[in-house]
């Protein structure tokens, strides 16, 4: 088979220009890099952004879809794994995260309840007090709650908005995945065809699809475990405001009755 001008181009940016036939690509790049990648791990893409196996490059072949200068975009099979992991760790940092803000939302709602308890258990006492002192403190006590509902509802909003920036990170983790998800499965076909050292090949793609089935999953539970959170707590708020708009009636009905 006739040779092809062929270009290399490796992630960062360094090219090289080799003049083989297409089914010896790999051979000819690995020794122009002196082995710093090992020949299993290198993952050539074409233009079509698909992997480069022997069948492929035949059959582009074939169908005069490689006429002329040819380009491989080159990647090492390790430094996806490496990567694969890092998106692990990023997971799992973003898991325990949203772990915190599930605590601090309900340390939120325990903190209402015992506030509006013992707001509670004041404007009861207050009433056995004379006029004056009653009106004056049922003031303080009524600009103290809607003081509490504004720290609280902002404290809530700062978590709401954390963890708005937490599920873009899990998105944009997804979408990468995704993208490496299609890779891996054509370098399945690659593997298929190249028997050297076809277990260590092997072992590796059966690795890096667990992880993206780990991250997957993970992202799932996390998705089904804030709509729970989530919804819990706004049922939660609903009750807390509606009990204050009491409080803040059962206020104004006492200073009508004393006629403040």
């Amino acid at each position: 088979m006739a040779s092809k001008s062929i270009i290399c181009t490796f992630q960062d940016g360094k090219q090289y220009y080799l003049q083989c036939d297409v089914l010896q690509v790999k051979n000819v790049l690995h020794r122009q890099i002196n082995s710093k990648i090992p020949f299993d791990n290198i993952i050539l893409i074409d233009d079509y952004d698909k992997v480069y196996s022997a069948s492929t490059a035949l059959y582009q072949t074939k169908n005069n879809q490689m006429q002329g200068q040819i380009s491989y975009k080159v990647l090492d099979a390790q430094y996806l794994y490496r990567e694969y992991k890092e998106l692990i760790k990023i997971n799992e940092t973003n898991y325990e995260e949203l772990l915190e803000t599930q605590q601090k939302l309900q340390k939120l709602v325990e903190e209402m309840k015992e506030k509006e308890k013992s707001h509670k258990i004041e404007i009861q006492q207050l009433c056995e007090t004379n006029k004056s002192q009653s009106a004056d403190i049922l003031r303080t006590k009524q600009a103290e709650i809607e003081k509490m509902k504004a720290e609280k509802d902002q404290e809530i909003q700062e978590i709401q908005d954390k963890h708005n920036r937490l599920e873009l990170q899990l998105n944009q983790i997804t979408n990468k995945c995704n993208a490496q998800d299609e890779n891996i499965r054509q370098l399945q076909d690659d593997i298929q065809t190249q028997m050297t050292n076809n277990d260590k090949l092997q072992k590796k793609n059966e690795d890096l699809n667990n992880e993206i089935n780990k991250i997957n999953q993970d992202k799932t539970n996390l998705d089904q475990q804030w709509q729970t959170w989530y919804g819990q707590l706004n049922a939660q708020m609903e009750q807390k405001i509606q009990q204050i708009y009491q409080y803040q009636l059962a206020i104004q009905q006492t200073n009508n009755d004393y006629g403040f």
